[in-house]
Parts: structure tokens; C-alpha cells; sequence
């Protein structure tokens, strides 16, 4: 009876933090072009098509550490092996993230010109912009392996609730922050990559 309440909680939780966090970017996004401007709101854009990109760079090593996680969990021995396994991934997570952050550092100002049309924007902020987004998409890759492994040893409310918080502070938060603090985009990415940073 524990483990169906268990079961049902998590079920309950994924549901719950898959419909708030995909709730609340369609529903404040849209906000951000009103106070970012266009050319703001399409760097927006495409740190959000970058984001959705990074599952490419997670070789399907985050669902491998969810699976070995639940198979391990339940026995101190696993949990050693666990932890060992884990080590490892994150030798290549770190990796493969501080190869993605020099390559932005490198090209931010070749990706700021020669992919991104801009007219208002200057090519210093774009590039600083994109250089914040490669840090932030460097941090992802190796949130998203500590999720796969939380996930795996079936702390799935205990993640949502964080998960809420974080999204609430990403996209609430950055709603506020470009209405009453600023409205300049590399101060909203800087917020962003302070949230990141956090999670």
C-alpha cells in the first residue's frame, strides 16, 4: 500500500510540474515581447530553440542514470555503485559543458552576426547575450543528469515542488524583472543565468 501511494504521489507530481512548468511559458512569453521589444523577444526565442536543442548533447546518458538509479537504489551496495556511476557521467557532462561554453565564448560575436539578423539590438549585447545563454545551456546538461538521477530514486515530489519554484522564478520572476527593474536583454539573460545558477 506504501509504494501505490508512492507511485500515485509521483504520478500526480510529474503531472502536476509538467503542466505548471509548460503552463507558464506559453502564458507569460508572449508578455515578454511587449516589454523586451522584437529583436529582444527573437533572442528569447532562440535561447528557448538552443535550450530544446541540449537533449542532443545528452547522448541519452540522463534516462541511462534514471534507470540505474532505480535499479540501484534500494541496497547500500547499489548506492555505492550508484555513486560511482554517477562520478563518471559527470566527468563527461562536465566535459562536453565546458567544451560548449568555450565554443560560445569563441563564436559570440560570429553567431551574433553572421546567424542573427539585428537592427536595434548592438552586436556587444547580442554576443554578451550569447555567451550567457551558452553558460546557461552548459548548466542544463548537467542539471538535467541530477534530475535524471533524483528522478530515478523516486524523489519526484520533492523535485516538482523545486521545479515549480525554478520555473516560477525563470518566467514570473523574469516577467517582473523586465517590467519594473530592467527592461535591457542582457540584464534579463544575467537574471537568467543568476536562476540557473540557483538551480
Amino acid at each position: 500500500m506504501i509504494n501505490s501511494v508512492s507511485v500515485k504521489s509521483n504520478i500526480i507530481a510529474n503531472y502536476i510540474g509538467q503542466i505548471y512548468s509548460a503552463g507558464i511559458g506559453i502564458v507569460i512569453l508572449p508578455f515578454y515581447l511587449k516589454y523586451l521589444g522584437l529583436e529582444a523577444y527573437g533572442l528569447v526565442g532562440f535561447f528557448t530553440m538552443l535550450q530544446a536543442w541540449i537533449a542532443l548533447l545528452d547522448l541519452g546518458l540522463s534516462p541511462a542514470m534514471m534507470r540505474e538509479a532505480a535499479r540501484l537504489k534500494n541496497s547500500y551496495g547499489g548506492l555505492v555503485e550508484l555513486k560511482i556511476l554517477l562520478r563518471s557521467i559527470e566527468v563527461v557532462f562536465f566535459i562536453l559543458a565546458f567544451i560548449l561554453i568555450i565554443l560560445t565564448l569563441s563564436n559570440s560575436n560570429e553567431i551574433a552576426q553572421s546567424w542573427l539578423k539585428i537592427n536595434e539590438l548592438t552586436i556587444e549585447d547580442v554576443a554578451h547575450s550569447i555567451v550567457l545563454m551558452g553558460f546557461m545551456i552548459s548548466l542544463k546538461l548537467i542539471v538535467s543528469l541530477y534530475r535524471s538521477t533524483i528522478n530515478g530514486c523516486e524523489y519526484q515530489v520533492w523535485l516538482n515542488i523545486f521545479l515549480v519554484i525554478v520555473n516560477t522564478l525563470k518566467f514570473a520572476g523574469g516577467f517582473i524583472f523586465v517590467k519594473y527593474v530592467s527592461r535591457d536583454i542582457t540584464h534579463f539573460f544575467e537574471y537568467q543565468m543568476f536562476i540557473g545558477v540557483v538551480e
